[in-house]
């Protein structure tokens, strides 16, 4: 995967995993350690067997973090995206900079995009595998909507969809 601004580089990753991150209203430093729990330790990557059994760490895959307003986005009516889910600028780079420290704290080779700027990702989606990680209602700690995050992500060689068991 790569990120760049302005037709500038500023994150390149190889194999490994690619999480589209929004931050909502109510989050904070706890929901940036739970986050950054499963994504170092959700076990999406291929374990040479076609299985999805290893985590980022256990494979030795690096995490690309991109903030992306969006993902907090609803359609649910009308024809306008409803942002009013997202965190307000600072607070968001406050909690995503949180997530970014407790990926690296949990072991993670972690990249980074450009956060708020205006990004063209590219991703190599080996697979595709794509993940939405939400928290339940009432699991959260600090208040607010639940969260969402896109993991794209390599499928291992021979995986057979959704379930597949090895």
């Amino acid at each position: 995967a790569r990120v760049e601004v302005d037709g500038r580089v500023v994150a390149s990753t190889g194999p490994g995993l690619v999480a589209f991150v929004a931050v909502e209203s109510g989050d904070g430093a706890d929901e940036a350690m739970r986050l950054a729990r499963r994504l170092v330790e959700v076990r999406l990557m291929g374990d040479g067997h076609g299985r999805m059994a290893q985590s980022l760490l256990e494979a030795g895959g690096e995490l690309l973090l991109v903030s992306n307003l969006t993902v907090a986005g609803q359609l649910r009516k009308g024809r306008r995206l409803d942002l009013s889910r997202a965190a307000g600028f600072e607070a968001a780079r406050q909690v995503f900079d949180e997530l970014v420290r407790a990926a690296r704290a949990l072991g993670a080779r972690v990249q980074v995009g450009s956060f708020g700027a205006m990004m063209r990702v590219t991703v190599v989606n080996d697979g595709p595998v794509t993940v939405v990680v939400e928290e339940p209602p009432g699991a959260r700690t600090s208040g607010g909507a639940s969260g969402a995050l896109r993991l794209d992500g390599p499928a291992p060689a021979g995986y057979n969809g959704p379930g597949a068991r090895g």
